[in-house]
């Protein structure tokens, strides 16, 4: 039995199967053959989706601009490819197994089924450097092209909108204004809009869409982080993460110190500094319960860490949505645009 059928046989429907798919990662997970042509099939349906329309040129071009690195990867270097895909792999089965605990408190938090489900099923997919697991959870199929969108559940078990009209919302990553863009393109601009946004060009650019949309807001030119201070970041194709060997220096904030004022809801997307901007907002989080759309596909641990984070900081929040907003998988951040929703 190959390792495509094996995959496919799978059946995921709680934690204790998921440590099954962590134990025997090493057998199930795709072979190189196996591998290299899922790859092509996956970097195929990208470009199909791009001229289908189910994703714009910008996001295809600017925030996904590693897709033309990785496609020349998989061409010149398959066997260096594979084998940072396996060390991928290998890190998330370590970092899952030891700590089942925290995986499954934060599976246990999570409130609808759907959510579980994408949960177990990413989770293995990482494990397995199968791609396939997260399609059936791609909201990008569903003409959702981002967080504005989502429709969750409500208690009568009817959905509506994650974010309302009129919201004062704190965007954290604000980029070029993407995020903002999309709302006011879809009649849902915030009452207030407050952005941070490291990189300074994309900074300015944000500012030109509040300026010119008449959006009251503005996109600060620092970096969110547990404090205020200076990091190193490392910049590519306009983002940036924190990098002990960065060679640019920016100024980062806290949010419980750069905001005095009540919010309503905060969007993370943060290239992996999202659980230490979340400690930097504890205040906030406690006084006034914003929503949040955080995102948690950055680093490995962020998938166990963050939704108890947020519980423990504000036991309040009752309800914790995990959603899937694309159709990318990368060997260094698995399923791109993993969301966890919380109010």
């Amino acid at each position: 039995m190959t390792g495509v059928d094996r995959a496919e046989k799978l059946r995921l429907d709680s934690v204790d199967s998921l440590i099954e798919v962590a134990n025997n990662a090493h057998r199930l997970r795709l072979d190189k053959i196996d591998f290299e042509k899922q790859q092509k099939m996956y970097f195929e349906g990208i470009v199909n989706a791009r001229f289908s329309g189910e994703f714009s040129l910008k996001a295809f071009m600017a925030k996904f601009s590693f897709v033309r690195k990785h496609m020349l990867s998989r061409s010149r270097h398959s066997q260096l490819n594979y084998t940072a895909f396996c060390k991928q792999s290998d890190a998330i089965v370590n970092d899952f197994l030891s700590n089942i605990h925290e995986y499954h408190e934060s599976y246990e938090l999570l409130t609808d089924f759907q959510s579980k489900q994408t949960f177990l099923y990413l989770l293995a997919g990482r494990m397995l450097i199968d791609y396939r697991y997260g399609m059936p959870f791609a909201e990008v199929a569903k003409n959702c092209k981002e967080y504005y969108c989502i429709k969750l559940p409500t208690e009568d078990n009817s959905y509506q909108h994650f974010f309302d009209e009129d919201e004062i919302l704190v965007d954290c990553g604000a980029f070029e204004g993407d995020t903002l863009q999309e709302f006011i393109t879809n009649n849902k601009p915030p009452s207030k809009y407050i952005g941070f946004e490291p990189v300074l060009s994309s900074c300015i650019l944000a500012n030109k869409i509040i300026n010119v949309a008449g959006v009251n807001g503005v996109v600060h030119n620092f970096a969110v982080h547990k404090t205020n201070g200076i990091i190193k970041i490392k910049k590519s194709s306009g983002m940036c993460k924190v990098s002990e060997t960065g060679t640019d220096v920016v100024k980062t904030i806290s949010l419980d110190e750069m905001i005095q004022e009540p919010v309503t809801a905060i969007k993370m997307d943060i290239e992996g500094s999202e659980y230490e901007a979340l400690e930097g907002a504890t205040e906030i989080l406690k006084k006034y319960k914003p929503k949040l759309a955080i995102c948690i596909y950055h680093k490995i641990s962020d998938y166990r860490k963050i939704s108890l984070l947020i519980k423990q900081i504000n036991p309040n929040y009752t309800q914790f949505y995990m959603r899937y907003l694309s159709p990318y998988f990368t060997k260094t951040m698995g399923f791109v645009e993993t969301v966890l929703y919380v109010r």
